[in-house]
């Protein structure tokens, strides 16, 4: 089928066709100082909203000072790195007297006769858009905006107000079907993690005797070393922090295979090395593991809680003396291989559903893309190629 418009759509400057930051003195003309209006902080604007949900209000005597203004019907758009990119916008609805105020770092467009707030809503969505405005962002490093020029040149197709909003419903119903979509595979993501979780730990607790020990017994941790200046040379021996391996070393503190700890950063994430290695001073490592088998350590330290073992508020850390303490089950070095197999099975086996889930996320993600490209470019038109 043809990719061309069935017929020709205006583009419109979005200043033209929407005012930006409508004037709040219009307010004054309806409400009085103690009556109540809606509240939105940039926590609360989420992405792409058809409707934001409002979640406090104030009166307006405490908000018309400092805030930006919108009402209802107003689409709120985030100008600010990383809210902007991230697609924080949505449109004003069911606001306490039809009023709301929120972040400084909110644009507010009202739309004209000639546009639909769902509309402009699924136009500033688009990944063009964003690209755009990230590319005319100024501002201090880490606290950039949109200049207001680039929201209000941006030209918009402009379809009949019918044609936008059969558009609009051939979206809400996609973009239904595709959050459900989504949803249903991250939370089968987190059921498979918890699976994984709860088989590693039956089969580590499942020993033959019963008996428990503490975990001091069946391996010792050690702090990793300093990194200083006349060490930081070129090697190939890998440097393990506590997300794991970062740069390279020249020489070698600790033999692998070899079990690692986050004991700063990511702490309790657990990694294996399989060559020799330098733990970083923000790691507990496996300095001994006696007489056990390092794949069976690996497993069994991912198996335990270490993360709440953190202490220290303002810097928390995990300490290798609330480690050794902890009660395992005494499994025999003979039948530890053999446990390690059977649970690297099952890890093998949930990280390919792991990465098909990745995948799934990824092309729900891209039919959104290219739904919104097809929308904004004429291919979702009466008697066009509709999906």
């Amino acid at each position: 089928m043809s990719t061309a418009l069935r017929k020709p759509w205006p583009e419109v400057a979005i200043g033209e066709c929407c005012t930006i930051r409508p004037n709040k003195r219009e307010v004054k003309k309806t409400l009085t100082d103690d009556a109540e209006v809606g509240f939105v902080p940039m926590a609360d604007l989420g992405i792409r909203c058809q409707s934001i949900a409002v979640q406090q209000s104030k009166p307006l005597s405490e908000v018309y000072g400092g805030y930006t203004y919108f009402a209802d019907d107003d689409v709120v758009l985030a100008k600010v790195t990383p809210c902007f990119q991230n697609g924080k916008l949505g449109i004003a609805r069911d606001l306490p007297n039809g009023v709301g105020f929120g972040s400084s770092e909110f644009f507010v467009l009202r739309c004209g006769e000639t546009i639909t707030p769902e509309w402009l809503l699924y136009f500033l969505s688009q990944d063009e858009f964003i690209r755009g405005g990230v590319q005319r962002m100024g501002g201090a490093a880490g606290l950039q905006r949109v200049p207001t020029d680039y929201l209000a040149e941006s030209m918009i197709p402009l379809p009949p107000l019918a044609e936008q909003k059969r558009i609009v419903a051939v979206l809400d119903e996609a973009f239904a079907a595709i959050d459900a979509a989504e949803a249903g595979v991250r939370q089968k993501t987190a059921e498979l993690d918890v699976l994984v979780q709860a088989r590693t730990r039956h089969l580590l607790i499942s020993s033959k005797t019963g008996e428990t020990v503490e975990l001091g017994e069946v391996l010792r941790l050690r702090r990793g070393f300093d990194i200083t200046k006349k060490h930081q040379r070129p090697g190939v021996v890998p440097i393990v922090s506590s997300g794991g391996a970062s740069s390279t070393h020249d020489e070698a503190m600790a033999e692998g295979p070899g079990v690692v700890v986050g004991r700063k950063g990511s702490i309790g994430t657990v990694h294996y090395v399989t060559t020799d290695f330098w733990p970083h001073d923000t790691t507990l490592f496996v300095e001994d593991f006696l007489g056990n088998h390092p794949r069976y350590a690996f497993h069994l330290l991912r198996s335990l809680d270490l993360k709440s073992l953190d202490t220290g508020a303002a810097n928390p850390s995990l300490n290798r003396n609330l480690v050794h303490p902890l009660p395992v089950a005494a499994i025999a070095p003979a039948e530890q291989e053999l446990l390690a197999s059977e649970i690297d099975l099952i890890q093998t086996t949930t990280d390919d559903l792991l990465d098909l889930c990745a995948r799934k996320l990824a092309a729900l993600d891209e039919l959104r893309r290219s739904l919104l490209h097809r929308a904004f470019t004429g291919r979702l038109t009466a008697g066009g190629d509709t999906p």
